[in-house]
């Protein structure tokens, strides 16, 4: 369902209270590359030398 959405040009808006890197990773993992029609909204953790240093929006 995700490549018919990208071929025809719908966007796909994923919305999460939960963690954003999670969602970008599964979506990497299954896809291979995340799809441009593809935006995720939520809290994404940003990482300084491989440790968590603090939540973005």
């Amino acid at each position: 369902m995700v490549y018919e959405l990208d071929r025809y040009n719908v966007p796909l808006m994923i919305f999460s209270a939960g963690v954003g890197n999670i969602i970008d990773s599964f979506m990497q993992q299954k896809f291979g590359e995340i799809p441009k029609n593809v935006h995720i909204v939520s809290n994404m953790m940003l990482f300084d030398e491989k440790v968590r240093n603090l939540f973005r929006d």
